[in-house]
Protein backbone atom coordinates (compact mmCIF):
# COMPACT_ATOMS: atom_id res chain seq x y z
CA UNK A 1 0.00 0.00 0.00
CA UNK A 2 1.32 3.43 -0.90
CA UNK A 3 0.02 6.36 1.12
CA UNK A 4 0.52 10.10 0.94
CA UNK A 5 -0.26 10.82 4.58
CA UNK A 6 2.45 12.20 6.85
CA UNK A 7 3.15 10.35 10.07
CA UNK A 8 4.43 12.14 13.14
CA UNK A 9 7.88 10.58 13.23
CA UNK A 10 11.33 12.08 13.69
CA UNK A 11 14.86 10.81 14.02
CA UNK A 12 16.51 11.48 17.31
CA UNK A 13 17.07 10.28 20.84
CA UNK A 14 13.62 8.75 21.06
CA UNK A 15 14.36 5.86 18.72
CA UNK A 16 13.58 2.40 20.09
CA UNK A 17 16.60 0.23 20.99
CA UNK A 18 16.83 -3.35 19.72
CA UNK A 19 19.19 -6.26 19.59
CA UNK A 20 21.67 -5.65 22.37
CA UNK A 21 22.76 -8.87 24.01
CA UNK A 22 22.59 -7.43 27.53
CA UNK A 23 18.92 -6.46 27.07
CA UNK A 24 17.62 -8.85 24.45
CA UNK A 25 16.43 -12.40 24.80
CA UNK A 26 18.92 -15.12 25.69
CA UNK A 27 19.08 -16.28 22.07
CA UNK A 28 20.91 -13.13 20.93
CA UNK A 29 24.23 -14.32 19.57
CA UNK A 30 27.42 -13.12 21.27
CA UNK A 31 28.52 -9.78 19.86
CA UNK A 32 25.00 -8.73 18.82
CA UNK A 33 24.91 -4.99 18.19
CA UNK A 34 22.34 -2.42 19.17
CA UNK A 35 19.94 -1.24 16.49
CA UNK A 36 17.25 1.41 16.55
CA UNK A 37 13.72 1.79 15.20
CA UNK A 38 12.54 5.33 14.42
CA UNK A 39 9.04 4.78 15.83
CA UNK A 40 6.61 2.18 17.14
CA UNK A 41 2.85 2.53 16.80
CA UNK A 42 0.40 0.38 18.73
CA UNK A 43 -2.46 -0.65 16.43
CA UNK A 44 -4.37 -2.92 18.74
CA UNK A 45 -3.02 -2.09 22.18
CA UNK A 46 -3.78 -3.99 25.36
CA UNK A 47 -6.62 -2.59 27.49
CA UNK A 48 -5.74 0.75 29.03
CA UNK A 49 -3.31 1.91 26.34
CA UNK A 50 -4.37 4.24 23.56
CA UNK A 51 -3.56 3.84 19.87
CA UNK A 52 -0.76 5.98 18.66
CA UNK A 53 2.93 6.36 18.15
CA UNK A 54 5.05 5.83 21.24
CA UNK A 55 8.55 7.19 21.70
CA UNK A 56 11.16 5.40 23.70
CA UNK A 57 11.76 7.18 27.00
CA UNK A 58 14.82 6.11 28.96
CA UNK A 59 13.16 6.79 32.31
CA UNK A 60 10.49 4.18 31.60
CA UNK A 61 12.98 1.36 31.33
CA UNK A 62 12.81 -1.77 29.24
CA UNK A 63 10.04 -3.33 31.33
CA UNK A 64 7.72 -0.50 30.32
CA UNK A 65 8.65 -0.99 26.67
CA UNK A 66 8.00 -4.71 26.91
CA UNK A 67 4.63 -4.12 28.58
CA UNK A 68 3.58 -1.81 25.73
CA UNK A 69 4.53 -4.21 22.97
CA UNK A 70 4.12 -7.74 24.32
CA UNK A 71 0.98 -9.25 22.82
CA UNK A 72 0.06 -6.08 20.90
CA UNK A 73 -0.24 -5.48 17.17
CA UNK A 74 2.37 -2.86 16.28
CA UNK A 75 3.79 -0.98 13.34
CA UNK A 76 7.51 -0.34 13.23
CA UNK A 77 8.29 2.88 11.41
CA UNK A 78 11.52 3.67 9.58
CA UNK A 79 11.98 7.20 8.23
CA UNK A 80 14.34 8.09 5.39
CA UNK A 81 14.64 10.84 2.81
CA UNK A 82 14.25 8.35 -0.07
CA UNK A 83 12.72 4.92 -0.43
CA UNK A 84 15.79 2.76 -1.08
CA UNK A 85 17.31 -0.68 -0.52
CA UNK A 86 18.84 0.38 2.80
CA UNK A 87 15.55 1.34 4.42
CA UNK A 88 13.86 -1.82 3.14
CA UNK A 89 16.60 -3.94 4.72
CA UNK A 90 16.26 -1.99 7.97
CA UNK A 91 12.51 -2.33 8.22
CA UNK A 92 12.57 -6.07 7.43
CA UNK A 93 15.42 -6.86 9.85
CA UNK A 94 14.00 -4.62 12.59
CA UNK A 95 10.56 -6.24 12.32
CA UNK A 96 12.16 -9.63 13.01
CA UNK A 97 14.34 -8.28 15.82
CA UNK A 98 11.36 -6.58 17.46
CA UNK A 99 9.44 -9.86 17.34
CA UNK A 100 12.37 -11.69 18.94
CA UNK A 101 12.94 -9.13 21.67
CA UNK A 102 9.47 -7.89 22.64
CA UNK A 103 7.08 -10.67 21.47
CA UNK A 104 4.24 -8.63 19.96
CA UNK A 105 1.22 -10.43 18.49
CA UNK A 106 1.93 -8.93 15.05
CA UNK A 107 4.45 -6.53 13.49
CA UNK A 108 3.55 -4.46 10.43
CA UNK A 109 6.54 -2.72 8.78
CA UNK A 110 6.12 0.90 7.63
CA UNK A 111 8.47 3.22 5.73
CA UNK A 112 7.99 6.97 5.63
CA UNK A 113 9.94 8.92 3.01
CA UNK A 114 9.87 12.10 0.96
CA UNK A 115 10.87 10.51 -2.35
CA UNK A 116 9.33 7.27 -3.59
CA UNK A 117 10.62 4.72 -6.10
CA UNK A 118 8.02 2.93 -8.27
CA UNK A 119 10.01 -0.33 -8.47
CA UNK A 120 10.63 -0.47 -4.71
CA UNK A 121 7.03 0.53 -4.00
CA UNK A 122 6.00 -2.59 -5.96
CA UNK A 123 8.39 -4.67 -3.84
CA UNK A 124 6.88 -3.19 -0.68
CA UNK A 125 3.38 -4.00 -1.91
CA UNK A 126 4.40 -7.64 -2.49
CA UNK A 127 6.03 -7.91 0.95
CA UNK A 128 3.32 -6.14 2.95
CA UNK A 129 5.41 -3.08 3.78
CA UNK A 130 3.33 0.09 3.95
CA UNK A 131 4.96 3.16 2.39
CA UNK A 132 4.03 6.73 3.28
CA UNK A 133 5.37 9.26 0.77
CA UNK A 134 5.25 12.70 2.36
CA UNK A 135 3.84 15.46 0.21
CA UNK A 136 6.30 18.20 -0.69
CA UNK A 137 5.92 21.19 1.60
Amino acid sequence: MIFTKMLIVRHGPREWPLGEIRYGPPQWPPGAKKRRIDGVRLLAPPPGLSNGIYWFVREGGRHLIASFIAGARVEIIEVKQELNDEVLGQVIANADLLEMEYEPAQVDPVVECEVGDPALEAVCERRGIAVFVRAAE
